[in-house]
Order: structure tokens, then C-alpha cells, then sequence
């Protein structure tokens, strides 16, 4: 027995075929649904979506075909697995089945122990699917995120921001880039060990998460560093957004049993508007560097946004 908890869609619009199918899976263990025609089958599928379609052929109206097709062609329903099940045994009519994205087809009148096996096949192709999905979208998540502040990691942030930034380029729309350094923070690290150090780290991706725009990009850029790519805005726009953030670092000190660590940062900001000399995003960056050191120069604990 496969089923546990799988749900299945018989779809025939003869009830013995019906009330045959539905007892040999829901005692194997599977949830069964019905329809007794192609269009209550759409419906059915819209209000609960199932794990796999045992699908009649032959049905007045809208044949089992025309219900694969539509299922097929609509992206919230494509992946369904449907299993012909029908009279027609020619292979004209097992060839079409196939070609229109059935996955299976079983031959009526059927033996019970073909369809179980059948209907397990599927099921359990179906979740070794579903687990392989899942556990390439950890891998992507892993590969693009820092393992500690869990903000984007500095590959990941170079990726989009090429992306973004040339798409800049080609519309005229603008993009801005903040770089961010915390300041003095060797001095946590030598002061009250790597451990806290790594804990003042979290909290700073936490404050600048959470008070930038929903579509900004935040990254740790590296050690102290952070990065935040802001679409579709110039610098003065992006500056508030760090300014804001900025103040919230500044006026929201690390707390950690008896320690309290006052903290602040500087940080640098260029936009496309003022970069349009600029082939490549390696020479915004390098421009937003130089706004940041203008930061930290200038007595640290401000945002600088570069001029030429």
C-alpha cells in the first residue's frame, strides 16, 4: 500500500465504474473524488485540487480528451497526472491519449491489481517529484543566501544587480546601489568575542530587512559589509530608505544578557543617473565604495550619496 493520504479524481459518467473504482482505492487508503462528466471534472478540479485523474474517454458532452487538453493548457493544473481509463483500446486512441499528456492508459473492462499498481506507480513518481523539487529549491536557497544573516549572499547579489543594473541601461529607468559598513566592528569582535560578533551581525540584516522597500534587494556583501540594490529609484529616493534605516540601527542598541553594544553605520549610495558613463556594474559599485569611505572619513555613523 503507497496511498496514505493521496487524492484521487475518478472522472465516468457510468456509476458502477464509479462505485467500483472509488471502493478498490479508498480501501487502499486513497481520498476519492468523483465526476460523472468532463465539465463537473474542471470544476471539481478548480474547488480540490487532486493528485492524480483517473479519466474516462467516452462521456456525453465534453469527452476525456477535451478535459485533458484544457487541464493541460492551464498552468495551475498542467502538472496534474491523468491516467486514461477507457474501452477504446485501438492504438490510434492510446497514441492520442498520450500525446495530449496523459501519463498512463488502462484498458476497460480493468483488473483490479492493474489499476492499484498503476495508480501506486504514479503516486510514487509523483512525490519522488515533489521531493526532488523541494529539495533543489533548499540547494537554490543555500546557494544564494548567507549562511548566517540568511540575507542574499554576495553571488546572488551580483547576479541580479547585473541583471537589473543593464536593464537600467536599456530602459533609462534608474536603479541605485547602497553599500553599508558597520562601524567600529572589530572592536565588538575583540571586545566581546566572534560569537556576539556574529549575533550583532543578525541583528543589523534584521534592521535593514525590515525597513527597506518590499522590493529592495539587501545582501551581506561581506564581513561588516552590507549591500542593498534599490529598482526603479535615483539616489535621493534611496537615500531616505537608508537614512532610515540608519536611524534605526543607531537608536536600537544589541542586547545580549549584560551586554548592550551601541551601534551605528555608514553607508555609500550611487545611482544609474549619475553613473551613465558606466559600462558595468563592477564600476557603480566601485563609485558607491568610494561614497562609503566618504562616510566613514567624515566622521562615520552617516550616509553619503556620491557626487563627482
Amino acid at each position: 500500500m503507497i496511498s496514505s493520504s493521496a487524492n484521487i479524481l475518478i472522472v465516468d459518467d457510468v456509476e458502477d465504474n464509479i462505485e467500483i473504482l472509488g471502493d478498490l482505492l479508498t480501501f487502499d487508503g486513497y481520498n476519492v473524488q468523483t465526476a460523472r462528466s468532463g465539465e463537473s471534472a474542471l470544476k471539481r478540479v478548480q474547488e480540490s485540487r487532486p493528485d492524480l485523474i483517473l479519466m474516462d474517454i467516452l462521456m456525453p458532452g465534453m469527452d476525456g480528451f477535451e478535459v485533458c487538453e484544457r487541464l493541460k493548457a492551464d498552468s495551475s493544473t498542467n502538472d496534474i497526472p491523468v491516467v486514461f481509463v477507457s474501452s477504446m483500446t485501438d492504438l490510434e486512441s492510446k497514441v492520442k491519449g498520450f500525446k495530449i499528456g496523459g501519463v498512463d492508459y488502462i484498458n476497460k473492462p480493468f483488473q483490479h491489481a492493474e489499476v492499484l499498481v498503476r495508480v501506486n506507480t504514479h503516486i510514487t513518481m509523483l512525490r519522488l517529484r515533489k521531493d526532488l523539487e523541494m529539495r533543489n529549491a533548499e540547494l537554490e536557497r543555500l546557494a544564494n543566501t548567507d549562511y548566517l544573516t540568511n540575507l542574499y549572499n554576495r553571488r546572488r547579489f551580483f547576479l541580479r544587480a547585473e541583471k537589473i543594473y543593464a536593464e537600467a541601461v536599456r530602459t533609462g529607468y534608474p536603479i541605485s546601489i547602497t553599500l553599508i559598513d558597520l562601524d567600529h566592528f572589530k572592536q565588538v569582535n575583540d571586545t566581546h568575542g566572534h560569537l556576539i560578533g556574529d549575533q550583532v551581525l543578525v541583528h543589523i540584516a534584521h534592521l535593514i530587512r525590515d525597513h527597506c522597500r518590499e522590493n529592495d534587494m539587501a545582501a551581506r556583501y561581506g564581513g561588516e559589509e552590507f549591500a542593498i540594490l534599490h529598482p526603479d529609484i535615483n539616489k535621493i529616493a534611496a537615500y531616505e530608505v537608508v537614512e532610515r534605516v540608519r536611524e534605526k540601527v543607531n537608536n536600537t542598541p544589541f542586547i545580549s544578557g549584560a551586554n548592550e553594544i551601541d551601534l551605528t553605520l555608514s553607508a555609500g549610495i550611487i545611482d544609474s543617473e549619475t553613473c551613465k558613463d558606466c559600462p558595468r556594474v563592477d564600476d557603480i559599485l566601485a563609485l558607491a565604495d568610494i561614497a562609503l569611505y566618504r562616510a566613514k572619513d567624515g566622521g562615520r555613523n552617516q550616509v553619503v550619496v556620491f557626487e563627482k
